[in-house]
């Protein structure tokens, strides 16, 4: 029987070796997930109640929550944290790839790396600041390109 558990783990039937080794040792397995009902849409049902019970719930806080303004507990880390500027604007410009698509503005990255610099750093300062996202940055254009 052990030749058995050795070929089954050679052909990577990992259920069938766990099966062979636990009717090798006598091991009895318990049978765990299984929820007792009359029909399937009885079950499904006790399912679909025992996860809202578990995870539809607003959660218990049983400290008070901290501060909004939480004060610095890692300090000197080098991490910049002012309003962009020309030199950082110029290294992530840098980083940009030629013969790109564009994307829904249609702007190119050769169009961004010769022009905007003033326009883009503001916008960027106040997305930084203000903390407020365009919606446009939630949508994407896909389109499929059958496989030739």
């Amino acid at each position: 029987m052990i030749i058995q558990v050795e070929n089954s783990d050679i052909r990577q039937r990992h259920k069938e070796s766990w099966e062979l080794i636990n009717k090798i040792t006598g091991r009895k397995t318990a049978k765990k997930g299984l929820i007792k009902g009359n029909s399937k849409e009885d079950r499904v049902s006790k399912w679909y109640d025992h996860f809202n019970n578990l995870l539809g719930k607003e959660p218990l806080l049983t400290e008070k929550p901290p501060p909004e303004d939480l004060e610095k507990i890692l300090y000197d880390l080098n991490i910049k944290d002012d309003d962009f500027n020309i030199e950082e604007l110029q290294k992530a410009k840098s980083n940009l790839s030629d013969g790109k698509t564009p994307g829904s503005d249609n702007i190119t990255s050769e169009i961004i790396k010769c022009y905007f610099d003033n326009i883009i750093l503001e916008f960027s300062n106040k997305l930084l600041n203000d903390n407020v996202i365009p919606e446009q940055w939630f949508e994407i254009d896909m389109i499929p390109l059958p496989k030739t």
